[in-house]
């Protein structure tokens, strides 16, 4: 019996195994992914293209906002962006691919959203 259930166990990780083998397969052509369940938002074009190379659901996350048009605070220019669980996707179009996107700096962008400048902190080596 228990020779039964760990085959039927077995075919159903195999089955499962090759649907998401056939959804990596065909994901890089695709122009448009989105994650209707997870956080509702999509992945297209140059952003889908950049994540599904670099890694993406495990290095990235999900998108946690569509692309917007959004100023970056260190140069003052509006640029194409998308934020995901652990990146910050930039377009800058005055580059040539594969240095088109560019990866914004979270953890500068969260200490400022807490009005804390890292510049003035203890180094690492605990001094200060």
């Amino acid at each position: 019996m228990f020779q039964r259930i760990g085959g039927i166990v077995l075919l159903a990780l195999l089955f499962l195994q090759n649907i998401g083998a056939a959804r990596l397969d065909q994901a890089p052509q695709a122009k448009k992914l989105c994650f209707q369940q997870e956080t509702g938002w999509c992945i297209r074009d140059r952003f889908l293209e950049y994540w599904w190379s670099n890694g993406g659901l495990p290095v990235f996350g999900y998108p946690l906002s569509p692309p917007r048009n959004e100023i970056n605070r260190e140069t003052g220019k509006s640029y194409l962006t998308q934020w995901f669980e652990r990146a910050r996707f930039e377009l800058h179009p005055e580059l040539a691919a594969p240095y088109d996107v560019l990866l914004g700096r979270l953890g500068d962008d969260g200490l400022q959203q807490r009005g804390v400048d890292w510049r003035l902190q203890p180094g690492a080596s605990g001094g200060g």
